[in-house]
């Protein structure tokens, strides 16, 4: 990770061919807004955290911009998908669609805050599918989550964009932990 010592919130993961981007760092009062945004039934912390993000992360070119999707049974437990509700409220900040069911979770997965890093590869690895294929050839796509750590959750969403011929990415979370 770079950037922390600096105060940079922006380009802190360097995977190749994207650099995950991060409005803030894991840290309190934050942490517990996230907490209670994706865990105590709060989707209304969406839109301030949104808000939030857009004053720190400016627009980038994209045409669109989706959620990392939960998988049916996890979206049925929690009532929503709090990464969904993230990318509908920036994409109105900064005058992108919204793009809902760009991307599918085709099974479960375990939690990967649960795992450790060297497991979380492997715990994603080929849970994602394009959902409209036709949608992505040579677009650039915006993929967001609420926490990004190791970042492998978003670029293997990113990554199956890509082999359906996306012009790029931008994997974007409120935080960094």
């Amino acid at each position: 990770m770079k950037g922390r010592e600096a105060g940079l919130y922006c380009n802190v993961l360097e995977h190749a061919p994207w650099r995950g981007r991060a409005a803030f760092w894991m840290e309190s009062p934050l942490d517990n807004v996230l907490h209670r945004l994706k865990y105590s039934g709060c989707p209304l912390l969406a839109r301030p955290l949104a808000r939030l993000t857009a004053q720190r992360i400016a627009a980038p070119n994209a045409c669109g911009i989706t959620g990392v999707p939960l998988f049916t049974s996890r979206q049925r437990e929690r009532g929503y998908n709090q990464a969904d509700l993230l990318a509908r409220e920036l994409a109105g900040l900064w005058g992108l669609p919204y793009v809902h069911g760009l991307l599918q979770r085709q099974r479960p997965t375990k939690a990967q805050a649960k795992l450790e890093e060297t497991d979380r590869a492997t715990n994603v690895s080929g849970a994602f599918q394009a959902l409209e294929p036709t949608w992505v050839p040579g677009r650039s796509w915006v993929v967001m989550d609420d926490i990004l750590t190791t970042g492998q959750t978003l670029f293997e969403c990113l990554e199956v964009l890509r082999r359906q011929g996306a012009g790029g990415g931008f994997p974007l979370a409120v935080a960094l932990a």
